[in-house]
């Protein structure tokens, strides 16, 4: 859709400058590092978690063939 008025052109522009500051704010170095080191350490605790359950599952799976 075409723009007609300067006020409108303003209020888009100023909306799509806003979103380029918050944008740029994200990709901060330092912002990006934490996010990374934050989604590492989340992996790290799923990957914990998931050799307990392979163990428990595997005991399950003999009890099941015992029966």
């Amino acid at each position: 859709d075409r723009i007609t008025n300067i006020t409108e052109a303003r209020a888009v522009l100023s909306v799509q400058n806003h979103q380029l500051e918050k944008t740029q704010t994200l990709l901060r170095p330092e912002l990006i590092e934490v996010y990374l080191q934050s989604v590492l350490s989340s992996q790290n605790r799923a990957s914990h978690n998931v050799r307990p359950l392979q163990a428990s599952s595997k005991i399950a799976l003999r009890a099941c063939s015992v029966m």
